[in-house]
């Protein structure tokens, strides 16, 4: 088995490591200044053909720089060969329409075929470039970015690459069958960070547009892994989806808003480790919950994530559920500081509608919870004769809220449900009366409507965009690790926004990323929240309770600013344990859980450290 983890989390941001190794640069010119189309495709054509010629391999040694503001019409797919590299990069954005990223489209002309913008025989790195699905004059195109498999590639075991920073992937909706992304390969590794999919939208089918999805019962592909950071995903028919017959290595999501899903954020259960971290769930699953639906028990399916036994996925998988098996043939599964909720508009909708009105309970469309009990029962079922969990490895913590249309699997109306930690988006991207009427054609009346938030503004390429996931939900804002707001912090709390939390995240990312790591490969989860009252005036550190304990205690410390702060365990020769805390936290009153539930019996030393300050007490584990 491949375990990544750690590795992999650390190669989320390293995007991309080679560009320094690179000689040669090639500035394209934006068709707009020469008035002619196809520029990008004649630079890489050009080189592609010299390689063939002369036996080189000089498109892998290029940077393809686009203009800011550029725009670029496609004239037909581009191709990379076998083992070759391509790099597309724009400058780094600002803040005036002058200084947008790049924009790829569609020539209006016929017969040019756009199943793929790019079909890539080896690896892309992509970074600043806003691809657009649509043709210059506004009309959506099914389009895919497809990496096909590279015999060299697999022989090596280096697998197919897709490095992508701070892009836009907007407008496509089934492409060829897939996702916006379609992985056609053995081993597809893929690291997504800062990058916005938006509008991933089919006027027709709830199911459509997918940022990343193999193609429809594909066969022999494979995802070694899959990494998002600081993505949003906004109008979209899923969030991910893994296609059966294939499995995941490794999916994580960290840092991501994840809004407007007309169906699964996350489909299937085919994932040997997922970990999806401080992410905002709003508006998933907008299609609803139909208890008529559900199957002969009505247990609906959830709309953060479902989980079924490996057993049920009808094809072979090297994972398994049995707690017995080895650790790194189990499943691993962390969802730790996410929310899930829904705008008001949505809640009330349901509440009155021409079906809704008249329906029965079993035909009713209700709010989609986020989790069946079937599974909150994989992050938190206990064996009554052991008093151990039944899968120590599939771990839930801090979502918020706990409340009743989250942790139920009734379906009821969810009439007193009052939208649940829905984050009070400031400029959200949602047309409310065009999702009302794709709903209603769904459901009803069968007719297609377009629920793409302002296509017209992609086209036109107008920048700074036309929303803003920045929020005022006050819990989030300080719920996820190190006390940041959860979600996208790139696009909406970056360098360009209003407060910039973004640098502070930076600042503390490789440790966030290795209590991941931490929490996901050894399922010793630490939780930490915080109390609330007054700003303490010094720092202090209490003696833990209970104490002796078995196997959880509690640890309450005081911060009284801004800062970087750690609490870690040790055992009695010093050795770190675990880590509960570390990362920037601001002033207030905390309290740290402590699992000690697979460490042995003993004497063991938990310290708070934060700049100069050090303080340590003594525990006990007594089982």
């Amino acid at each position: 088995m491949r375990h990544f983890l750690w590795l992999l989390l650390i190669a989320a941001v390293m995007i991309p490591a080679s560009l320094s190794a690179q000689t040669d640069t090639l500035v394209v010119t934006s068709d707009l200044t020469t008035s002619t189309e196809g520029n990008l495709n004649n630079a890489i054509g050009n080189i592609i053909l010299s390689d063939s010629l002369n036996h080189t391999n000089n498109l892998s040694n290029t940077v393809f720089m686009l203009q800011p503001n550029g725009y670029y019409i496609l004239t037909g797919t581009i191709t990379t060969p076998p083992h070759s590299h391509l790099y597309l990069y724009g400058p780094t954005p600002g803040g005036t329409q002058g200084e947008s990223l790049p924009q790829i489209a569609w020539s209006s002309s016929g017969g040019v075929s756009t199943t793929y913008s790019f079909d890539c025989y080896g690896d892309l790195t992509m970074k600043n470039v806003w691809v657009l699905s649509a043709t210059s004059i506004g009309s959506q195109v099914g389009s895919s970015i497809v990496l096909e498999d590279d015999s060299l590639a697999n022989l090596s075991g280096k697998g197919e690459h897709l490095d992508m920073d701070g892009c836009i992937i907007d407008y496509n909706n089934i492409g060829n069958g897939g996702g916006a992304i379609e992985p056609s390969c053995r081993h597809f590794r893929g690291n997504i960070t800062n990058t916005y999919f938006r509008n991933l939208t089919d006027s027709h089918y709830r199911y459509y547009g997918r940022p990343v999805s193999w193609t429809y019962q594909s066969t022999t592909w494979h995802t070694d892994s899959l990494i998002f950071e600081n993505c949003t995903i906004a109008n979209v028919g899923y969030g991910y989806m893994q296609e059966a017959p294939e499995y995941a290595d490794y999916v994580s999501f960290n840092h991501c808003t994840l809004f407007n899903t007309m169906m699964y954020t996350l489909e299937s259960s085919y994932w040997w480790n997922l970990s999806v971290t401080n992410c905002v769930f709003a508006n998933s699953y907008l299609f609803g919950d139909q208890p008529s639906a559900d199957g002969t028990n009505m247990v609906p399916v959830g709309g953060m994530v479902n989980i079924d036994s490996a057993a049920t996925a009808g094809f072979p998988v090297p994972f398994t559920d049995s707690s017995t098996a080895p650790v790194n043939l189990q499943r691993h599964i962390l969802f730790a500081n996410d929310s899930y909720g829904y705008e008001k508009w949505y809640i009330n909708y349901l509440a009155s509608n021409p079906v809704n009105d008249t329906a029965g309970a079993a035909n009713k469309f209700n709010v989609m919870p986020a989790m069946s009990a079937k599974t909150y029962r994989f992050f938190g079922g206990i064996d009554s004769s052991t008093g151990k969990k039944l899968w120590p490895y599939i771990n839930a913590v801090n979502l918020y809220p706990l409340d009743t249309a989250t942790t139920t699997n009734n379906n009821t109306s969810y009439a007193s449900y009052t939208g649940g930690a829905d984050p009070g988006f400031i400029l959200p991207p949602s047309n409310a009366d065009s999702l009302k009427a794709f709903l209603m054609g769904r459901w009803a009346t069968g007719a297609n409507v377009s629920w793409a938030y302002d296509p017209t503004s992609d086209v036109q390429q107008i920048w700074p965009m036309n929303e803003d996931l920045s929020y005022s939900n006050s819990t989030l804002m300080t719920a996820a690790m190190g006390g940041l707001p959860l979600g996208d912090l790139y696009h909406w709390w970056g360098t360009l926004s209003a407060t910039n939390y973004y640098t502070s995240w930076q600042a503390q990312s490789a440790a966030e990323r290795e209590k991941i790591a931490t929490w996901l490969n050894t399922g010793n989860i630490t939780a930490v929240k915080e109390r609330g009252g007054v700003i303490p005036a010094e720092y202090t550190l209490s003696q833990n309770y209970p104490n002796p304990f078995n196997p959880a205690t509690q640890i309450e410390y005081s911060v009284p600013k801004n800062g970087f702060v750690t609490l870690k365990v040790y055992n009695i020769l010093g050795q770190e344990v675990a880590t509960l805390f570390s990362g920037i936290q601001h002033a207030g009153s905390y309290t740290a859980t402590f699992d000690g539930s697979r460490l042995a019996s003993g004497v063991y030393f938990y310290r708070l450290q934060a700049g100069n300050v050090s303080i340590a007490k003594k525990l006990v584990l007594m089982k």
